[in-house]
């Protein structure tokens, strides 16, 4: 898939690349002759074969090691994110960082854009599950907590802007609460939802969304700030009808939307994986 393309607006490159690759049917070569041979004899001796070269591996817990389709590398600086938890499993002092180095992932990052970037981490509470996550370099920290019910509620503000912030947001343990969302969110969600809460639940009235996948909504949001632009994803974990959310919400300025789409998808693709 296509992690990044030039577009007008934020959904448009977070959706380039969604559907599926045509297959090509190929046309069928008639069979040789028996005693025809696959090749003609040649006095040159066969060339060895290129060796690759291996991937690069990250060995610094300081730093996250991205890889685009050609093993080519991006290094960003990790920013640990100080977080509230109301309960702490296992045994010890809470880690603000790693480990161990996080295994190179396979993702590509516009070079004009990574010396604007930071992969940013938070323990989840019990040193072995964590959430990692790209974002604006030098924002500040507002809020990081872990409610008992596994809600998260993460934000970061830009410190030369207010106006500009991060939002993470995922609902864990209130089935009810994550339904009523989704349903405003995702059309297949809209009728369960109604008949949780007794009332019809209608989908939000958002300037344009794109179902990335049946369970990944790209959500235009808009700005009434003139210079702004706000965009999410939303993410539907719904597992054997335990109903469960996330979304990630960002606002920069409107001419930082390559930016945006960035950490948009990195969020989808990446840390949707990487949460246990």
């Amino acid at each position: 898939m296509k992690q990044y393309l030039l577009a007008l607006f934020t959904i448009a490159v977070l959706c380039a690349g969604c559907s599926s690759n045509a297959t090509t049917a190929s046309t069928s070569t008639p069979a040789r002759p028996a005693a025809t041979p696959a090749s003609q004899p040649s006095d040159n001796p066969p060339s060895a074969p290129e060796k690759t070269a291996p991937a690069p591996t990250n060995t610094d817990v300081d730093h996250v090691l991205l890889l685009d389709e050609e093993n080519t590398p991006t290094v960003l600086p990790l920013t640990p994110v100080p977080a509230e938890h109301a309960l702490v499993s296992g045994q010890g002092v809470l880690s603000l960082k790693p480990l161990q180095p996080i295994s190179a992932i396979h993702f590509t990052v516009p070079p004009a854009l990574a010396n604007q970037l930071a992969a940013y981490w938070v323990n989840e509470g019990d040193n072995v599950h964590s959430l990692l996550f790209l974002g604006p370099k030098g924002w500040n920290v507002q809020k990081a907590s872990f409610a008992t019910d596994g809600s998260m509620n993460i934000r970061l503000v830009s410190p030369q802007d207010p106006k500009q912030y991060l939002n993470l947001l995922g609902d864990g343990g209130c089935a009810g609460c994550a339904l009523r969302h989704l349903g405003t969110v995702f059309p297949n969600r809209t009728a369960a939802a109604s008949e949780f809460a007794g009332q019809p639940v209608e989908l939000g009235n958002f300037p344009h969304t794109y179902a990335i996948t049946p369970r990944v909504m790209a959500i235009s949001l808009g700005s009434a700030e003139a210079g702004y632009e706000a965009n999410a994803v939303d993410l539907d974990r719904t597992e054997d009808n335990q109903y469960s959310f996330d979304v990630v919400e960002i606002k920069t300025k409107s001419t930082d939307l390559p930016l945006q789409t960035v950490i948009l998808n990195f969020y989808w693709q990446e840390s949707y994986g990487m949460k246990s």
